[in-house]
């Protein structure tokens, strides 16, 4: 990816995260810059994020139709994902204070809920820290 669309990237990226700012561009991007764009959002797990920024741009700096479209699809499978993780997070959490330990949620869907939308965060696998010594509990147990 060149210069100028990293710029652009970055950009959309603190313009989704914080849900303002200005997109200072002076051309429209074509197709294959957005799928470039889109593209390295995937592998940098931030599509979410650039996503988010649609909502901000005038309607000449939107990616074209067929590429929002196959963006609002994988957007929707994210989602989806989501709302299971936090489902199997919530019983892990019910399972492990029942068993008398006591768990903290590290990183990934912790950090989703400091998003304006935590729902358009990639959640990859779940991370726990145990206080008090519980992770030795922890693996000792069948849940």
């Amino acid at each position: 990816m060149n210069k100028s669309l990293k710029d652009v990237f970055l950009q959309l990226i603190r313009i989704g995260l914080w849900g303002k700012g200005t997109f200072t561009r002076s051309q429209s991007l074509s197709e294959a810059d957005w799928i470039q764009i889109r593209d390295y959002a995937i592998n940098h797990t931030v599509e979410g994020l650039i996503y988010d920024s649609f909502a901000y741009l005038d309607e000449q700096y939107l990616p074209p139709k067929a590429v929002r479209i196959k963006w609002a699809v994988r957007m929707d499978q994210i989602e989806r994902h989501n709302k299971q993780m936090n489902q199997v997070i919530a019983a892990q959490y019910t399972s492990f204070t029942n068993a008398g330990l006591k768990p903290i949620l590290q990183k990934g869907q912790g950090i989703a809920a400091c998003y304006e939308l935590p729902s358009h965060r990639i959640s990859g696998d779940i991370d726990w820290f145990f206080e008090d010594g519980g992770y030795t509990d922890a693996r000792q147990k069948t849940f």
